[in-house]
């Protein structure tokens, strides 16, 4: 009986130490993409389902981070907009939207500079 239970306990252990050994040393993804590559991506057929992947999951965690900043009683991150459906297409027409608003004040200060 001891035995019996002493394999059992040994082999949990053994799983979580090669569990606990491959999250340590294995190397997380880093990436960082920009807006114009997000929209170049989406734009391009052959890259489109990767990049509605990345920004359904961008939106997602912009839309819950926002839901919890009002639970907090704190400013939302974003107003939804009205017209706009909380997917991958509306979290891309407010990211091209956005973007294109930017590029606009970035112009417009250059030629205020120069």
């Amino acid at each position: 009986m001891i035995l019996k239970n002493f394999t059992r306990y040994h082999h949990i252990m053994v799983n979580i130490l090669l569990l606990l050994f491959i999250f340590f040393t294995s190397k997380n993804a880093l990436a960082t993409i920009t807006a114009e590559t997000l929209i170049d991506s989406y734009d391009n057929s052959e890259t489109r389902e990767d990049a509605i992947i990345y920004i359904n999951g961008a939106g997602d965690a912009m839309m819950w981070s926002s839901v919890y900043s009002e639970i907090m009683n704190k400013k939302p991150i974003f107003c939804r907009p009205n017209k706009l459906k909380l997917d991958a297409e509306g979290y891309y027409q407010i990211l091209k939207i956005k973007y294109l608003r930017i590029l606009k004040k970035i112009k417009l200060c250059r030629l205020i500079i120069f």
